[in-house]
């Protein structure tokens, strides 16, 4: 009988650090991008917010297709990609960057913030770029 209990003390003790450490489960308690809050934000700071379906061939990209794409005032494009969650969009960030360097695109650069991933394609002015890191960072 003592076993019986102890199995189901146990059982009761294991479900409670399951919920406790789950409730935790890492989380920076950051909220994730959400895509039409990005385009808003976007478009608040003065980029040319690109028409839904207008995306780039994405082969540059790797796996990873953009989801929009933003033009800066020196007409830099600005492909966004916004993932399901953080990890995802690490990932995808990680192949992004070895697909570019495959290509040898050296003048790429790939910023990721939570769950949205921009990829700049040359040099963003100071201003431009102090707004999607800001936007992503919204």
């Amino acid at each position: 009988m003592a076993l019986g209990s102890m199995r189901i003390g146990l059982a009761v003790c294991c479900g409670a650090l399951t919920l406790a450490f789950g409730a935790c489960g890492g989380d920076d308690g950051d909220e994730l991008v959400d895509e039409s809050d990005l385009r808003e934000c976007l478009a608040g700071s003065e980029l040319e917010v690109q028409p839904p379906g207008r995306t780039a061939g994405g082969a540059a990209l790797g796996s990873a297709s953009p989801d929009f794409i933003a033009v800066t005032a020196d007409r830099i494009e600005v492909d966004f990609i916004v993932e399901g969650d953080e990890r995802k969009a690490e990932r995808a960030a990680a192949d992004v960057r070895a697909a570019l360097a495959s290509f040898g695109a050296t003048s790429s650069e790939v910023l990721r913030e939570r769950n949205a991933i921009a990829v700049i394609a040359g040099e963003a002015g100071d201003a431009d770029r102090a707004a999607i890191e800001d936007c992503l960072g919204a």
